[in-house]
């Protein structure tokens, strides 16, 4: 399973990955928004979840 995580805050990003990766999860991360619009857009059917953290001001 492929995930997607979308996390501006690199501590925090790097903890998800490294623990979906021991549990065998293939992960790749995006810091903002766009760069995940912009990978979704080109790599839709590619991956099977996604997790996001926005705050707004």
């Amino acid at each position: 399973m492929k995930i997607l995580i979308v996390e501006d805050d690199h501590t925090i990003a790097a903890g998800l990955e490294y623990t979906l990766q021991q549990e065998q999860y293939e992960t790749i991360i995006c810091s903002d928004f766009q760069s995940a619009e912009t990978l979704i857009e080109l790599n839709l059917e590619q991956f099977d979840l996604s997790y996001s953290h926005f705050i707004s001001d």
